[in-house]
């Protein structure tokens, strides 16, 4: 099934800035029961060719960038399994040749053991979970998605909380200087209404952030 198919028209208003949420390569090749490759690095590479024959289908419904997230590196980060060998340098290019942004992010786990193994892999910017990530250990030459506010826990993080996590770790990290923030990991574990305050927080937040 075509992924683009499942994707609902944006509107007029959308602009061509959409972002579509993805498993990334690793964590598709970590969750799903594979037979036939060999080598899960192949399965990986496949996986995205098959990402980015649908990128054409996707920017015409309003789709401009692509979230690739990784929960499953996190979770072989605290299993000491992280398996380098399933990246291969340029592993997300043909993405951006579909004209996408790339962005992967990393979730419940330190970006800084991620980053090094993935820095070459053509992602144009990387997420990081500021609860987990040692900022201190973050260089890369990218943008960073700083992950600020909490997807897993229900308590709504201030505006003002929010604006000091993401400048404390700016100014701590190394990285090409360029930030955005949002939710660390996906709001669909909290209830709708926790979720629009963190959302509506966000929001302020980086409103004083201009």
């Amino acid at each position: 099934r075509e992924i683009a198919a499942a994707v609902p028209e944006l509107g007029e208003n959308a602009h061509g800035r959409g972002v579509v949420f993805l498993p990334g390569p690793y964590t598709f090749t970590r969750l799903v029961e594979n037979s036939y490759y060999e080598n899960p690095a192949d399965l990986a590479a496949d996986y995205v060719l098959f990402l980015a024959a649908n990128g054409a289908e996707l920017q015409k419904r309003g789709y401009s960038a692509a979230l690739l997230s990784e929960p499953s590196v996190g979770y072989d980060f605290s299993l000491e399994c992280f398996d380098e060998n399933r990246w291969r340098p340029g592993l997300l290019a043909p993405l951006k040749e579909a004209g996408l942004t790339v962005g992967l992010n990393f979730p419940l786990a330190d970006a800084s053991c991620a980053l090094p193994v993935v820095e070459d892999s053509g992602a144009d910017f990387f997420g990081v979970d500021t609860v987990y990530t040692d900022a201190a250990g973050i260089e890369t030459s990218k943008d960073l998605l700083l992950g600020v506010v909490d997807g897993s826990r229900i308590g709504v993080e201030a505006a003002e909380q929010i604006v000091e996590t993401a400048k404390a770790f700016a100014q701590a990290a190394r990285f090409s200087g360029s930030y955005y923030i949002g939710p660390a990991d996906r709001l669909s574990d909290v209830p709708d209404k926790q979720g629009l305050k963190k959302i509506k927080a966000l929001a302020k937040a980086a409103a004083e952030l201009e």
